[in-house]
């Protein structure tokens, strides 16, 4: 997820279709993973809790809205999850 810009195929597949886009940070992808493991018993990793934390981002502008966010990849390190855990 660390890229400097998007690869230019999907992004020109997906250019119209997108209507924004949200940088989140890697802390708040670590909260995310926390709120995934204590709310919704699911483990996942960084880049797969990353739509979740931008929807955790924007919380105040998404409220009274129907969300849907996609949760991918549990491939997570056990230190880093632990750290999540402990630190989040």
């Amino acid at each position: 997820m660390a890229t400097a810009r998007a690869y230019e195929l999907p992004f020109s597949i997906l250019r119209g279709r997108i209507d924004d886009v949200i940088l989140v940070s890697d802390d708040e992808m670590l909260r995310a993973i926390k709120e995934l493991a204590l709310n919704a018993g699911q483990v996942a990793e960084p880049a797969g809790a990353a739509a979740l934390a931008a929807a955790m981002k924007l919380r105040s502008q998404l409220m009274g809205k129907k969300v849907v966010v996609m949760v991918t990849g549990g491939n997570i390190d056990p230190e880093l999850f632990m750290k999540a855990l402990e630190n989040y």
